[in-house]
């Protein structure tokens, strides 16, 4: 049995999965991941252009993607625009060429572009099997069929077998359909249909696993058991799936996305039980930045370390603020969108895993009916006159490649914490012109309510990134960012809490926040 290979760039070297005889394992060309599916995939990772913000790129705890690129060490990678999946669509849509809306409309849009789009309109791409295929990731994961409402499993058979034809010689990770119906307080969301066909299409799909030892067996396809992991054997002929695992019983909670990645990665792990000795593929800020110009320094903010130092500064409105005192030296903290009820005490004296410096953050407190409140830790570039002095300095270029990264723990315990996201922004005088990164990593205490279970809300530490984004971006050729547009620079963490119920309730959460800064990267 051999280990990973280097060939080929970063490519996996094969192995026999069942002696001399046995299959041949799926061979990606590189680890870089796209999610080609339906809304199930979509929602959590969405990109958009408009005039009121710019560019931004979205990548959510609701993603699987994200989930499993996290769980992998970033082993896995969310490739740029790594998006090939809309809402609403039926594998049919997702089969036609063009590829179909919900509404069978064409998706010419630009934002999720082959590797050698311009930006020019009449070279769109769109979501479509050929684009996915033409990508330069070597992994596509794939779910598909629960908008199929006719026709299963015999249509979506065939509808997937084509969509499997046009990846080619992907390596494709398929899922192998999910039971549905029950959101995540437990009740039933409207009526399930068509369970024992879905059940009947989920039975097919494992057939097309590389060492399914069936005829119809792909030589690049590895099926994940989505199926069996998420259904509630309690349901009978009704095949719905366990509580938890949905918001609103069909798309994938916080929690539940984290648990299918897991599934996944899993599975991989046997596959390529090598892949335990590649590199985490992400940046890591090891000293406080802009020291250097050029190549030799990519960290575009200061102090991505959390280097005590003097104190940082402290803003917005609180029911008791920290001391600016014990706040990360460049550091802001702020309070805002309701934060009047929180308290919170800051600590910069620990250290993580690594032995780096620590952000600890003690949050209390309550948050009335229905609202939702806001903590952020960021550090910023506030003028153009900052920005111009990084641009002539060669510390940073408007033809840069920028993603976020950080660090993060949250302890168990967590009352009302919905989200702690890593967010980076530059704001233009042109809204039009702005880029926005983001990756929201959830807990989701509406489900530690009801089911005891939380996405990170395990004490564990975690590396997160977003998706690499171009200052230059192709899409905003009407409104580029340019050094004289460009008012302001951003990285942060933001804290959100969310209290769904009709009452006050107490807020309570103790995060840690290491290494966070904005870096350039190839791609």
């Amino acid at each position: 049995m051999s280990s990973l290979g280097f060939e080929s760039g970063l490519a996996l070297a094969h192995r026999r999965a069942g002696g001399p005889a046995g299959p041949q394992t799926p061979s990606p060309a590189n680890l870089d991941l796209l999610t080609f599916g339906d809304s199930r995939l979509a929602f959590g990772g969405l990109n958009t252009v408009d005039t009121a913000n710019g560019f931004t790129q979205s990548d959510t705890a609701l993603s699987i993607g994200t989930m499993l690129a996290s769980l992998s060490g970033h082993r896995l990678r969310l490739a740029a625009f790594p998006n090939f999946a809309i809402a609403g669509n039926t594998t049919g849509q997702m089969a036609a060429a063009p590829r179909l809306n919900a509404a069978n409309a064409a998706t010419l849009g630009r934002w999720w572009r082959p590797a050698d789009e311009t930006g020019n309109a009449g070279a769109s791409g769109n979501k479509g099997v050929a684009e996915a295929a033409a990508y330069a990731a070597g992994i596509v994961l794939v779910l598909a069929g629960t908008n199929d409402g006719t026709g299963i499993p015999a249509t979506s058979q065939a509808n997937i077998t084509t969509i499997l034809n046009g990846l080619g010689a992907k390596t494709v990770i398929l899922l192998n359909e999910m039971p549905r119906g029950v959101d995540k307080s437990g009740a039933q969301n409207g009526p399930v249909t068509n369970g024992a066909d879905r059940k009947a299409l989920s039975d097919w799909i494992n057939t097309l696993d590389f060492a399914s030892g069936h005829a119809n067996a792909r030589a690049n396809v590895i099926v994940v058991d989505s199926w069996g992991l998420v259904v509630n054997p309690a349901s009978g002929p009704n095949w719905q799936n366990l509580p938890g695992y949905y918001f609103d019983g069909v798309h994938p909670s916080q929690w539940g996305a984290r648990q299918i990645a897991a599934r996944i990665w899993q599975r991989l792990q046997t596959v390529w039980p090598g892949w335990a000795a590649l590199p985490q593929r992400l940046p890591v800020p090891t000293a406080d930045g802009l020291a250097t110009p050029g190549a030799q320094q990519p960290f575009i903010n200061t102090n991505p370390i959390f280097t005590p130092g003097s104190a940082g500064s402290v803003s917005g409105t609180w029911g008791s603020a920290p001391l600016a005192a014990n706040v990360a030296q460049g550091w802001e903290l702020v309070g805002e969108s309701n934060a009047g009820g929180l308290t919170c005490t800051a600590d910069k004296s620990e250290t993580g895993p690594a032995g780096e410096p620590v952000q600890k953050l003690v949050l209390g407190g309550t948050l009335g009916a229905g609202l939702t409140a806001s903590v952020l830790l960021r550090q910023r570039f506030t003028t153009n006159a900052a920005i111009a002095a990084e641009i002539a300095a060669g510390r940073l270029a408007l033809t840069d490649v920028l993603r976020a990264m950080g660090r993060l723990r949250v302890d168990p315990g967590s009352q009302l914490l919905y989200q702690v996201a890593l967010q980076w922004y530059f704001t233009a005088s042109s809204t039009a012109a702005a880029i926005r990164g983001y990756v929201g990593n959830g807990v989701q205490n509406d489900l530690a309510a009801a089911f005891g279970v939380d996405a990170y809300d395990d004490g564990a530490w975690r590396d997160v990134q977003t998706m690499p984004s171009r200052l230059d971006e192709p899409n905003m050729a009407a409104n580029p960012l340019t050094g004289a547009n460009a008012t302001s620079l951003v990285v942060q963490w933001g804290i959100r809490f969310l209290n769904t119920s009709a009452a006050a309730q107490p807020v309570a959460a103790t995060i840690r926040l290491a290494r966070t800064g904005l870096v350039r990267v190839a791609n």
